[in-house]
């Protein structure tokens, strides 16, 4: 498949038959950074149902972490990815994963939930989408009802967006709260326990000039009523749209 054709060119190089385009690779010698590129960008940066351009964009950041900006392996990935067709989505800032483990709900008490949070910086103008990645429970093949990501500023709890995936309008040096939440057990799933054990998750995240941009990057998504995504056919109208009362009432309904 095309992944292959780039991997394959990133370290051999040559000239791809369908452009004509040549890649000056790293060469067998160097096979291994190219490996640990991949392996770090689809194994830590990348969202589900990723697209094509996003995989390049992951594979160039990993490439930048791990060797350095502007460098040999850096030039010879962005060269084989467009060589294969799959071209610089500008305007498109992957940033950093944030990984954690939110730990469990206490069993006595009042708490209800627990919370692990940190604070991100826009990189630029335009349209943020979170993505939330969780571990596989071993009782179960698919993320826990009882996971879930919110933003808020960081100077007051005002709830912006929740759900799976958030989005936001925001300007470069914005700061937000992200925050994964733990709400112990589902009672409306007959599933084991996990109020005493941790969870572990990744959030995906980047920046986009516009809107269906950053929904193109992840593939196709299914958002949650209150996680300040628009449907994927709207444009970005519906970004920040006053979601307030409807999220206050879920919200509401969580604590009881």
């Amino acid at each position: 498949g095309i992944p292959n054709q780039a991997f394959y060119l990133a370290i051999e190089g040559g000239r791809n038959r369908t452009s004509g385009l040549a890649v000056q690779g790293v060469g067998a010698a160097n096979r291994e950074q190219i490996e640990k590129v991949f392996f770090r960008a689809f194994t830590l940066h990348m969202p589900r149902g990723a697209s094509f351009r996003m995989a390049r964009a992951v594979t160039t950041l990993a490439a930048q972490e791990l060797y350095g900006v502007g460098g040999a392996v850096e030039l010879a990935v962005t060269e084989a990815w467009t060589a294969v067709g799959v071209l610089d989505d500008q305007g498109v800032t992957v940033m950093s994963p944030w990984e954690g483990t939110v730990g469990p709900v206490p069993t006595g008490g009042n708490e209800w939930r627990t919370t692990i949070s940190t604070v991100v910086t826009m990189p630029a103008d335009g349209y943020y989408l979170a993505s939330l990645n969780w571990d596989t429970h071993p009782d179960r093949a698919a993320k826990p009802d009882w996971l879930t990501l919110t933003l808020t500023n960081t100077d007051s709890a005002a709830l912006l967006a929740w759900g799976d995936v958030v989005c936001r309008q925001v300007r470069a040096g914005e700061q937000y709260r992200l925050s994964v939440e733990n709400y112990g057990d589902d009672p409306f799933t007959p599933i084991p326990s996990t109020r005493d054990s941790p969870v572990s998750f990744a959030v995906r995240h980047w920046t986009a000039n516009d809107w269906p941009k950053a929904l193109s990057q992840g593939g196709s998504w299914s958002f949650h009523p209150s996680s300040g995504c628009p449907p994927s056919s709207e444009g970005a109208s519906g970004v920040n749209q006053d979601i307030g009362d409807a999220m206050r009432r879920l919200v509401s309904e969580d604590a009881r």
